[in-house]
């Protein structure tokens, strides 16, 4: 099973952060459809946060057709092309995230970081 992991210090919320990484876990194909995901009350106990916390990431997950919950056998990831195609702009905020998140660890402003973002894009254009 890999290792979730949550970092504390960042300024995402924690269940976004939790969202993000299973999301990317599936997307990346590292979790594929059929396996199962630690349960609710195993994760929250692992990564030392609220149990409501998790649930509202699965839950989340679950809407959005990533994962399912199967009564007394677990959660489980969903057909993975499936969620890729319900993905959507999902992909991309995980994508925007990380990068963000590395910008503010080199000490980025946020302002620098939107001029990135609109000179790449003008590049486009």
């Amino acid at each position: 099973m890999k290792r979730f992991k949550i970092d504390e210090t960042c300024r995402i919320p924690i269940w976004v952060q939790l969202r993000n990484y299973i999301l990317h876990l599936i997307l990346s194909g590292t979790y594929r459809e059929g396996d199962q995901l630690p349960s609710v009350r195993e994760l929250s106990a692992e990564l030392e946060i609220n149990y409501n916390t998790v649930r509202k990431v699965y839950n989340d997950l679950m809407k959005d057709g990533f994962i399912a919950t199967e009564r007394g056998r677990g959660t489980f990831v969903c057909n993975e092309k499936k969620a890729r195609e319900a993905a959507g702009a999902d992909v991309v905020d995980v994508m925007a995230d990380d990068f963000i998140d590395k910008c503010y660890e080199m000490g980025f402003s946020s302002r620098e970081i939107m001029d990135v973002f609109e000179r790449k894009l003008g590049d486009r254009l």
